[in-house]
């Protein structure tokens, strides 16, 4: 059964290398048909991937959570889920995928990089708190991602468009603009709400697997920092006036400084948390 959830690992990494593809050839050439059969290889490495996951978990278990081959792949799960729901909703968020799909190759990519072997619980592991920990990070950077994936169509249809090409009035076309900016303000805060709860049920798990509830590691430095850069970002939109392309280029600049942080920060110390993602 590892062996059958591993080959649909692998099909969903083609697929989603698919998606990749067809939505940065729909964004360069503006070819919106690209776009539509970006979101079906998208669907179609979700399904594979929703199987591959059932099919381990059948085999080890428990959740898709122990080691980065499984975690790797389960966040990648919850950004294309999220990804289709919020495209199905608002279908001008499709092009959205060409930040999306690639995020989702990277961690399908990682995982399939890492050790496959199935591994076991240990007594910590059993903990509600870190099931409730590493689900709601898995939302989190999702709703991190899937935002950032509607400022940048928002900005990509303000530099292109001419109000005609957007819709077939100006009033069309603004409301387009406001939605999206809308979405990506209730994603962000989303996802900055959620890493708050990621943080503090993280603590409770901590202090019953390695006896602290903080100790300033990697991981958890970048949590809180995640956290407050996103949260400068809100209190800036919200106080600061920051809308428009002006806040979407600042939240696309936020998930750039975080994913450079996280590796920055793995790259500079251990953490304990490696004791749980490695074989």
């Amino acid at each position: 059964m590892i062996g059958f959830a591993h080959t649909l690992y692998w099909a969903a990494l083609v697929a989603t290398g698919g998606a990749s593809l067809l939505f940065a050839g729909g964004a360069s050439f503006g070819r919106q048909r690209l776009a539509v059969w970006g979101v079906a290889a998208t669907a179609l490495a979700l399904a594979l991937l929703t199987v591959a996951l059932l099919a381990r978990w059948t085999t080890t278990g428990h959740g898709p959570y122990l080691g980065l081959y499984e975690a790797l792949a389960s966040y990648a799960w919850v950004l294309l889920a999220l990804f289709l729901a919020v495209q199905w909703r608002l279908p001008q968020l499709r092009p959205a995928g060409v930040l999306a799909a690639p995020g989702a190759l990277l961690l399908l990519g990682s995982g399939v990089l890492s050790a496959s072997a199935p591994q076991f619980q240990s007594p910590a592991m059993r903990s509600m708190w870190l099931w409730v920990h590493v689900g709601m990070a898995k939302v989190a950077l999702a709703s991190l991602v899937v935002g950032a994936g509607a400022s940048l169509v928002y900005l990509r249809r303000a530099k292109t468009a001419v109000v005609a090409a957007l819709g077939p009035s100006t009033e069309d076309a603004g409301a387009g603009q406001f939605a999206l900016e809308d979405l990506s303000v209730r994603l962000v805060s989303l996802g900055f709400l959620v890493l708050a709860v990621v943080i503090a049920t993280g603590a409770v798990w901590a202090n019953t697997a390695w006896g602290a509830y903080w100790s300033w590691d990697p991981v958890e430095t970048w949590a809180l920092a995640t956290w407050v850069i996103y949260g400068g970002l809100l209190h800036l939109h919200r106080m600061g006036g920051w809308h428009a392309a002006k806040w979407a280029r600042a939240n696309l600049g936020a998930l750039a400084l975080s994913a450079f942080l996280f590796v920055a920060l793995r790259l500079l110390a251990s953490s304990p948390h490696w004791i749980y993602t490695n074989p």
